[in-house]
C-alpha cells in the first residue's frame, strides 16, 4: 500500500483510502485564506 495520490482525468485525487477530498480541499483553502494567500 502507498500514500501516493493519483489524480484522474478530472483532477480529483485517487488512492486517498477513505478521506474526503472536499473537506480537505477546504480545510487547505481555509488556511491560506487565513494566512493571507488567497483574496
Amino acid at each position: 500500500m502507498t500514500n501516493k495520490v493519483e489524480l484522474n482525468k478530472n483532477g480529483r485525487p485517487m488512492g486517498w483510502h477513505g478521506q474526503s477530498w472536499m473537506y480537505s480541499k477546504n480545510m487547505v483553502e481555509t488556511a491560506l485564506e487565513e494566512k493571507g494567500f488567497l483574496e
